[in-house]
């Protein structure tokens, strides 16, 4: 008894504590199995197609008051079991299953239609209505017949008489038996109905949208209306058998005109306060005025006026212009396939004809980074690092200073910074090496590399993600297109154009004109231009002359090439019959597009000379539009510097100057001027700038604080204050901090060109220098202007690091000859020369 009592008074304890926990505040939680749902729902929901025999799996799903899945058990009905039985796992079959809860065969029963339900706790679900229809050998869609006429009988407006997009309703229709010809439409149910996409096109840029007619309309009726212009197919699917498609068009973009808000619409040049907004108004083919349009707003000159693109309701398109410094430049906007006039074979690209032209005054002028490298350890033998150092100041007054180095994994021969981006970088490689080398990818402090995509970096896209190169040292020569190259999953593709000498992408980025000196392929024409497409099949267009150079004006409505004897446009809807317009009258060696955004200056040494384009009309030309576009060649004018060869042509931050490189004749062979010329464009007039120490320009880029910023032959960097043509700074890149190569250890080692034994000193008093013999032991023949460092001769005056003024005869053994005001005769010398490799920084860009 004692025992039962304890035991009692235990169970009336703990029932105390929980009774008194409970009272006291605690949580106590409540578990219900089962509990009765708000809502059972089944999927697929609606209407269901299925053949007879077929199976689908129906997914039940439940939910409380408060919206959230509960796990139940469901059962599931069917409203006819001779035509659709539904097993316990929610499998539903079209006839019978030989058992519900282990269903394994499916047993053909009639056709018809059955309604099936989920039940879970006595809430019945929707129902989801089952077609099980005969097997569908052919599906065909048409318009349906007698509906209201549309404003044209080709496409569809995006604009109709109300303003509201034009559509039409479309009807799909279902045969069975092997003639494809018994009539099953109302017995399939539901159509579904699809258009085709386009390789790169936004989801939301489709030509067509697709809409159920809704509750109470045929299943097998769709409303079809019209989106962004361009063209696609429409199709519908039924039993697993999908119809031919059927082409869909919504009127294509005809015109694009600009006008900034709250000015006269005849206004083209403005002063630019902090912004503006520029309104797009845009025609279709048959004369209709669309809003809402996906347009690409480009300017010509970005670095100092820059405009971004917005969707409108009441314009085409709107243009948010601002000025990020000082300069001026033409703003234009474009329908760009595929998301605009997409899916038009060959492309449809429709630019605003007149372009806004903007001055950005006296904005302050944001910093940036400069980057240099060198081509340097091409021409050497020895196992050689080449490295990229960034330029900074901490502000525009400052000096600038040499960065950390990034090591480079291979020798560039190119490097160019996308046009609109200052996070990519690409730098060329001359060879792949089977394989093992290829295109660099710079962005941040980081390198990756593209190998087998070997060759010159000749463009970038404006978004970065496509990149020309052109291999001529790999056999066959050809051109190799980087694609998606900013990102993950670059791929190159080679296309067999040997030679390319120049590249220019269109504004908007969707065509590229690569121009070679030699012929297009199965062609024995003196030059060739490929005009490659982001939408289009490359073309090859033969040219009557080798050509150099290709750019495009600022609106990209036009490229050009240039060629020995002319320079050729070439409209960028092209090509077509009677596209290229020849006859320009401008012979060039290198072209700049200037920042007015309908002209170009053409450098042809020792002149200069601009080209203008009066493009009138609209669409493209004729058949597919009346474009036409005259040409206006301006005055000439003489630089004052004789013949030379150019190598670099790129304008001032404002776009008011030009600035040029190039190499001369020198005998046999050509050495970099030793001068930058200067074309102040406005004016008219040319003028030469020097470098401190008379160091010789090899390269030159302006960074976005507006200096430039030269590459020159004494491994230093020249800053040029533009205003006054004033060398004002010289970044020395010393080894070892700041050396554009090195060799290997660690520390590292100076790279070195050459070895060599050196014999019988020679002084020459009248010229200040000392002649050595000289036998080279490993490298390279040293060259003129390179640096030896002299050591072991018994004359302490002719030891030392001497610069090299002259090489006799230029082989493995001979004489070398130095400056050296110091030497002393002294016969029997012998010693040796070591002569370091000259990492000059030939290769330059900056960020903007």
């Amino acid at each position: 008894m004692g025992r039962l009592v304890s035991g009692t008074l235990l169970a009336c304890a703990f029932a105390g504590c929980a009774l008194l926990l409970s009272c006291g505040g605690g949580s106590v939680t409540h578990v219900t199995n089962n509990e009765v749902p708000a809502a059972v729902a089944l999927s697929p929901a609606g209407n269901v197609g299925l053949e007879v025999g077929k199976i689908v799996s129906l997914g039940a799903s439940a939910t409380n008051s408060a919206g959230t899945q509960v796990t139940e058990v469901f059962t599931f009905q069917s409203s006819n079991p001779s035509v659709v039985t539904v097993a316990a796992n929610g499998t539903a079959c079209a006839g019978t299953w030989d058992s519900l809860t282990t269903p394994s065969v499916c047993t053909p029963g009639s056709t018809g239609i059955a309604q099936v339900t989920a039940v879970a706790n006595g809430v019945v679900s929707p129902p989801v209505t089952v077609y099980v229809h005969q097997h569908v050998t052919r599906v065909v869609i048409q318009p349906l017949a007698n509906q209201p006429p549309t404003l044209s009988s080709t496409c569809l407006s995006k604009s109709g008489p109300i303003g509201l997009p034009e559509s039409l309703i479309y009807e799909a229709l279902a045969y069975s038996g092997t003639s494809g010809t018994n009539d099953i439409t109302q017995s399939v149910g539901p159509f579904n109905w699809g258009a085709a996409s386009i390789s790169g096109q936004a989801s939301a840029s489709g030509a067509v949208l697709l809409l159920s007619r809704g509750p109470g309309a045929p299943l097998n009726q769709e409303t079809a209306v019209a989106a962004t212009p361009g063209t696609t197919s429409i199709f519908a699917t039924t039993g697993g058998v999908t119809s031919q498609p059927l082409p869909f068009t919504t009127c294509t973009i005809q015109s694009i005109s600009l006008n900034v808000a709250g000015t006269p619409s005849s206004t083209t040049s403005f002063l630019l306060g902090s912004s503006a907004t520029v309104n797009a108004t845009v025609t279709d083919s048959i004369g209709r005025m669309l809003t809402g349009v996906p347009l690409i707003w480009t300017s010509s000159n970005p670095q100092s006026v820059a405009v971004s693109g917005g969707s409108s309701t009441v314009y085409g398109s709107v243009g948010t212009v601002s000025a990020p410094s000082a300069g001026s430049a033409a703003v234009s906007a474009s329908c760009t396939p595929p998301n605009c006039n997409g899916g038009i074979t060959p492309s449809l690209p429709i630019y605003s004809a007149d372009p806004l032209n903007f001055q950005a005054p006296g904005t302050t002028a944001t910093s940036s980074t400069t980057y240099v490298t060198t081509t340097a350890c091409s021409v050497t033998t020895q196992t050689c690092t080449t490295q990229l150092i960034p330029l900074t100041r901490n502000s525009t007054t400052s000096v600038f200073t040499a960065g950390n180095v990034v090591s480079l994994p291979f020798t560039p021969n190119s490097f160019l910074f996308a046009p609109l981006t200052t996070s990519v970088a690409y730098l060329g490689v001359d060879d792949s090496a089977f394989g093992a080398k290829g295109l660099m990818v710079f962005s941040g402090s980081s390198v990756s590399s593209l190998n087998g995509a070997a060759g010159r970096v000749l463009a970038v896209s404006p978004d970065s993600a496509t990149v020309i190169l052109s291999d001529t040292a790999d056999s066959p020569s050809r051109v190799n297109i980087c694609k998606n190259c900013s990102g993950n999953g670059r791929t190159f593709v080679p296309i067999p154009l040997p030679n390319a000498t120049a590249a220019a992408f269109s504004p908007d980025g969707l065509k590229a004109y690569i121009v070679s000196g030699t012929s297009c392929p199965g062609t024995s024409s003196p030059g060739c231009l490929m005009v490659y497409s982001q939408v289009d099949a490359p073309q090859f267009l033969s040219l009557s002359a080798p050509a150099t150079d290709a750019a495009f004006i600022g609106n990209g409505s036009v490229g050009y090439t240039a060629e020995t004897t002319q320079t050729s446009s070439l409209s960028t809807c092209g090509p077509s019959t009677g596209a290229f317009l020849s006859g320009v009258g401008l012979p060039a060696q290198m072209l700049l597009p200037l920042p007015d955004g309908i002209s170009l200056l053409g450098l042809s040494p020792p002149d200069v000379q601009s080209v203008t384009a009066d493009v009138t009309g609209t669409g493209c030309q004729s058949p597919r539009g009346s474009l036409t576009i005259t040409n206006t060649v301006g005055p000439s004018f003489n630089l004052g510097v004789g013949s030379f060869t150019p190598t670099h042509f790129f304008l001032s931050a404002n776009g008011d100057v030009a600035y040029i490189l190039g190499r001369s004749a020198v005998g046999s062979t050509t050495a970099p001027l030793p001068f930058i010329i200067s074309f102040n464009i406005p004016a008219g007039t040319a003028s030469l700038i020097s470098l401190a120490g008379n160091a010789v320009p090899l390269s030159a880029a302006f960074n976005g604080s507006g200096n430039l910023l030269v590459g020159a032959n004494d491994e230093s960097v020249h800053v040029i204050d533009t205003s006054t043509g004033l060398d004002i700074q010289q970044v020395a890149l010393t080894f070892p901090q700041s050396s554009l190569c090195i060799a290997p250890g660690n520390p590292a080692t100076q790279v070195t060109f050459a070895s060599l034994t050196l014999s019988a000193a020679q002084q020459n008093s009248t010229t200040s220098s000392t002649t050595f013999a000289y036998s080279l032991v490993n490298g390279s023949t040293p060259q003129p202007g390179q640096s030896v460092v002299v050591a072991g001769m018994s004359d302490a005056g002719n030891n030392g690091r001497f610069t090299i003024t002259a090489v006799n005869p230029t082989s493995s053994a001979g004489t070398i000859t130095v400056a050296n005001a110091a030497g002393v005769t002294a016969s029997g010398q012998n010693g040796t020369g070591t002569v370091p490799l000259t990492c000059n920084p030939d290769l330059i860009a900056a960020t903007h």
